[in-house]
């Protein structure tokens, strides 16, 4: 890992395509700051590309993409990706049959209720009757913080019933199904914006904070944390190449102006 003062920017002159998680690294203290919003703005107005990606819930992605200055979002961890086409119409890809991804999730949510009335500390996400794919367990947003091994202890119980579980800074999402973050960003580049393998290396980035970003930082070439990660660094296997000087939506805003600085010497 490097720091942003020994970062080769030069290596950034290739980027156009923008990833980005969204709770604490475009949120600060779970807010949307006008610092970060009109750093995405100066971006798109650039001609960068911004597609959050995220653990949030479809009702949350619903709003992303109709009001923030972005281009689509995956969310659900992968799920699906949400669009506005030409006609303004939402659109809905998800990453296979939606009817057999509902029934999937029903299963789970059996599963993990049953966990929880074991472990009444743990309760579902406030938004979980927005998620059209995955369930969310809070462990740090609404409630008073859970006991890491608590936390741990329920996903070896999910991994051990075949389904996926990954800690955000807030929740921890989990789903049935052979899909993630990094799967479905490069689906996305490849079908929606044509780019081929050595395309994707160069031209595109991703910037988070937590350990469900693990398979974007392992898969991307070029790669950012805010500096909220350090926390979770030791319990990570993959990291960010570039730790930020800044804390969520303002180390966005820190990223934005390396990229902003890049561009404007070309």
């Amino acid at each position: 890992m490097t720091n942003v003062s020994t970062l080769d920017k030069t290596n950034l002159s290739q980027i156009k395509y923008i990833f980005t998680d969204v709770d604490d690294t475009l949120t600060t203290k779970g807010k949307l700051l006008p610092e970060t919003i009109n750093a995405m703005m100066a971006l798109q107005s650039k001609g960068f590309v911004i597609v959050p990606v995220t653990g949030a819930c479809a009702g949350w992605c619903d709003q992303i993409i109709r009001l923030w200055p972005v281009d689509a979002v995956i969310g659900e961890n992968g799920a699906f990706v949400m669009s506005v086409n030409e006609s303004s119409q939402l659109t809905v890809d998800f990453w296979e049959d939606k009817v057999v991804m509902e029934q999937r999730q029903s299963e789970l949510l059996d599963l993990i209720k049953k966990f929880i009335c074991a472990h009444p500390t743990l309760n579902l996400t406030q938004d979980q009757h927005y998620r059209l794919c995955d369930v969310a367990i809070n462990y740090r947003q609404d409630n008073a913080e859970v006991s890491l091994d608590l936390v741990n202890e329920l996903i070896v119980h999910l991994e051990k019933h075949n389904a996926q579980a990954k800690m955000s800074s807030i929740h921890v999402n989990a789903w049935i199904g052979n899909y993630n973050k990094a799967k479905m960003v490069d689906r996305v580049l490849k079908t929606q914006y044509h780019l081929d393998d050595n395309a994707i290396k160069h031209q595109s980035c991703y910037i988070g904070d937590a350990p469900n970003d693990e398979p974007m930082f392992e898969t991307f070439f070029h790669t950012f944390g805010v500096s909220n990660i350090k926390p979770h660094l030791s319990s990570m296997t993959h990291h960010p190449k570039t730790i930020l000087n800044h804390e969520g939506g303002l180390g966005f805003e820190e990223f934005s102006q390396l990229l902003l600085k890049q561009n404007n010497t070309q």
